[in-house]
């Protein structure tokens, strides 16, 4: 059979589509997207899963490792009510319905039972590493069935948990706050969320004057705390940009950092370099020019996320790094000129560039598809990008190729705004970090001297890294 024969849907799937429509139809709607979970059950797969027998599972969960898991991860809940004032289900539909709160008039949330039992948090069901043990929708159709069928719903625990016995004599516990952290009402689902995990904190948008000029972040107090460093990178996030200073004036603190928060990105300009001005430059970083509002490697995919840049040495006169906030200046755009903000964020640009790397000696040639500004799907700015390294092709028919020079040309003059954009002078030992999906930066000119004298070494990091790890120690420091 193949991966994406039609086939039936068992009746939990069928239920569960029921119910909840939004979500399982948005599945359904891709071509065999729920076909392949049931071909591909059906066609083998089961032997990937425990090899243990569905009989050998059942039985009652340890509901005391459980609680231990589940119920550091919502701590912030601690001052809501607990307590299930009643539970009960629908066997035909297989939905289950709790009253939490200690009133007669709390609200009642109701479950899916495929829900319940997909999230099932018992030692069988989850690992202590927090994988999951099993894979219940990779199961034949008929196991599903009688895994997400309902034999008996109960308050326990002094009524701060629920139990569930299913079909196939499993048994599943979950306390008052998890249903209450998981219900299911897609109202305030981001609200839930932030109960349970670390939210990034909003990101503050700023003119020229309000540039986070605040440099009390050191490199050996980064290195050396982990509440400093989670500072550090909280203000990098809300602001798009940081700055270190006490980095020396060697090569080595941009890896040093870097391996502090996570990893460096290598591209094909190697893990870390030098920017200054060479004999033969295949950039205009490596030239005595001023270097225009830009992002780094706009003609990826998926660009670097963060662009440290280190002094070592500094010049006389010039040199200057600018900063200009991105989503600041389209976010602007948005409100006063909406028919260019549009046209930015729906033309797709064809960023190229090819050449070939004097310190790694490797060709190259790079070619992305992207707007200049791309929204997330909330409709806020995600990405920026501006470059000069812009393929001449065009994907626009003749009448509208100059209303798009003129947005670009709009949104360059902002980026140079002096209302918008910041002036900083590193020095030797200094350090700036910049959100390269939001932050446009530039250099002023360089002058004989200067071109002599002036040097960076620069690196890469990737946000989903950098997240990760502010979470990680957003967990370790709650303890």
């Amino acid at each position: 059979m193949s991966a994406f024969a039609p086939v039936s849907l068992c009746r939990s799937w069928q239920r569960a589509i029921r119910h909840h429509g939004s979500a399982v139809a948005a599945c359904t709607r891709t071509p065999g997207v729920a076909a392949t979970y049931h071909s591909v059950a059906c066609s083998g797969v089961k032997q990937r899963l425990p090899a243990r027998p569905l009989s050998s599972v059942s039985g009652k969960c340890c509901s005391s490792v459980r609680w231990k898991r589940t119920v550091a991860s919502s701590a912030n809940t601690a001052t809501q009510p607990k307590l299930i004032t009643s539970s009960s289900f629908d066997a035909n539909e297989r939905m289950i319905s709790v009253q939490l709160g200690e009133s007669p008039s709390s609200t009642v949330y109701t479950y899916p039972g495929i829900y319940l039992r997909d999230n099932c948090t018992c030692p069988t069901c989850l690992h202590t590493s927090g994988i999951r043990a099993r894979e219940m929708v990779m199961w034949e159709p008929s196991v599903i069935d009688k895994m997400t069928s309902i034999k008996n719903v109960q308050t326990v625990e002094g009524g701060s948990a629920m139990q569930i016995k299913w079909g196939d004599e499993h048994v599943s516990t979950y306390p008052a706050d998890w249903l209450r952290a998981h219900r299911l009402t897609a109202a305030d689902a981001n609200n839930q969320i932030s109960t349970s995990h670390f939210v990034l904190p909003a990101r503050k948008h700023w003119q020229a004057d309000g540039f986070p000029r605040d440099t009390n972040f050191s490199l050996p107090s980064l290195l050396k705390s982990e509440e400093k460093l989670q500072e550090f990178l909280l203000s990098m996030h809300e602001y798009g940009v940081a700055l270190v200073r006490d980095c020396g004036t060697d090569e080595g603190a941009v890896k040093q950092l870097a391996e502090k928060v996570a990893f460096l990105r290598h591209t094909v300009f190697g893990l870390t370099w030098l920017i200054r001005v060479l004999p033969n430059p295949n950039s205009i970083a490596y030239t005595t020019y001023e270097a225009p509002m830009h992002i780094d490697l706009p003609y990826m995919d998926t660009p670097p996320g963060i662009l440290m840049l280190h002094c070592l040495s500094q010049a006389p006169t010039g040199g200057l790094t600018y900063c200009t906030d991105g989503f600041h200046i389209a976010e602007q755009l948005r409100r006063d000129d909406p028919d260019t903000f549009r046209v930015l964020c729906d033309v797709p640009v064809t960023w190229s560039t090819h050449g070939h790397d004097s310190i790694s000696n490797m060709d190259y040639y790079f070619q992305a598809d992207a707007p200049v500004i791309e929204l997330d799907r909330d409709g806020d700015v995600k990405t920026m990008r501006l470059n000069q390294v812009r393929s001449s092709f065009l994907k626009l028919d003749a009448d509208k190729v100059a209303r798009f020079y003129a947005a670009l040309h709009t949104l360059s003059r902002m980026s140079c705004d002096a209302r918008y954009r910041a002036a900083v002078r590193l020095e030797p030992g200094e350090m700036i970090l910049i959100d390269n999906h939001r932050m446009l930066h530039g250099r002023s000119e360089l002058d004989a001297a200067g071109a002599a004298v002036r040097c960076l070494s620069g690196g890469y990091m990737d946000w989903d890294l950098v997240v990760s790890r502010m979470r990680s120690q957003h967990k370790a420091l709650a303890k």
